[in-house]
């Protein structure tokens, strides 16, 4: 069983496996605000196709920062708005997102 910890916490409490027990544990969701994620291009719903910069194909992968989160009708996160490196934002279904990987050293960068 898992439950939102609350409104823009990107927090889940998650009943523990064990047998018989009541316990939650919290845990942080991939998709916290302020996450690094990837995503393919395929993926994004907005901006639609002819808004995207030229030479970018459907399975291009991109990497952003989550800056903020849209509703579904009821379904409470269903996008995430992800800011480019360029500054550019895009809209994305969460389930499509994956976590970056941590980088360890500043200067690595892309």
């Amino acid at each position: 069983m898992e439950r939102n910890g609350g409104a823009g916490s990107g927090l889940h409490l998650t009943k523990a496996p064990a047998s018989g027990a009541s316990k939650f544990i919290l845990r942080s969701c991939p998709t916290d605000k302020g996450a690094r994620v990837l995503f393919r291009i395929s993926d994004v719903f907005l901006p639609g196709p002819e808004e995207l910069p030229s030479g970018l194909v459907d399975d291009t992968e991109r990497e952003g920062a989550i800056v903020g989160f849209s509703d579904s009708g009821p379904k409470h996160h269903a996008f995430a708005v992800v800011e480019l490196d360029d500054g550019q934002k895009m809209v994305v279904p969460v389930e499509k997102l994956r976590r970056a990987a941590q980088e360890t050293d500043e200067g690595g960068g892309r």
